[in-house]
């Protein structure tokens, strides 16, 4: 009994392999968002590696991860300086209107705004490690799937935030990140992700068809 469990190809071997394969994929990330100017491109690393590892097409986890950083390293910097740059903005901006009495009906703007960037935040990584394709294109397209996924968007953010709160308030949050968090939400958020992914590029075959 106990053999075939522990014996190679079983259940119990694949999703012990599974968490190892998350937790060092984890590790990866974190080291490499420390710079903080690399964030975006680590993030495009690790869903480039989580696509593959969900539609079992993962090789080795350091070779793929680095082999996407170096391919995706420019873009990805790019558009993750633009976020930061709104987002500190944004960020600024809030809290001068907050100190002014005039000016705080204006408040709801800038947590629009805030909350549209996130929005897009959602899945323009995700898009630069499943396709190539311009940066303006790239942000467009994130918000399109916005528009038009916003029951899975709200369901990512919920997977997202909800234990990343929970976490920094009644955990010890630098322990379960570096471990294991950011890669793990990756992976729950990167099936849906795909299953988004899919659905249009079916549609889109489809189409290509039929021409």
């Amino acid at each position: 009994m106990f053999g075939s469990i522990f014996s190679e190809g079983s259940g119990f071997n694949i999703f012990v392999g599974r968490i190892v394969d998350v937790i060092w994929l984890n590790i990866l990330t974190v080291i490499c968002c420390l710079p903080i100017v690399t964030i975006g491109t680590s993030l495009t690393a690790m869903y480039s590696v989580l696509f593959k590892m969900i539609e079992d097409k993962e090789g080795y986890i350091s070779k793929d991860f680095f082999r996407a950083f170096k391919e995706n390293f420019k873009k990805t910097s790019i558009v993750w300086l633009i976020i930061l740059t709104l987002l500190f903005i944004t960020r600024y901006e809030m809290r001068v209107v907050d100190k002014i009495e005039e000016l705080k009906s204006f408040a709801i703007i800038f947590h629009v705004v805030m909350v549209l960037i996130l929005l897009g935040f959602t899945y323009v990584f995700p898009l630069m490690a499943r396709y190539e394709n311009t940066i303006k294109n790239t942000i467009k397209n994130a918000y399109i799937y916005v528009g038009l996924c916003l029951p899975q968007t709200l369901l990512i953010i919920a997977v997202t935030y909800i234990p990343a709160y929970l976490v920094y308030r009644v955990m010890n949050f630098y322990f379960v990140i570096v471990s294991f968090g950011v890669a793990s939400i990756g992976y729950m958020n990167s099936k849906i992700f795909l299953h988004i992914f899919k659905k249009y590029e079916k549609n889109l075959d489809e189409d290509k068809e039929n021409v």
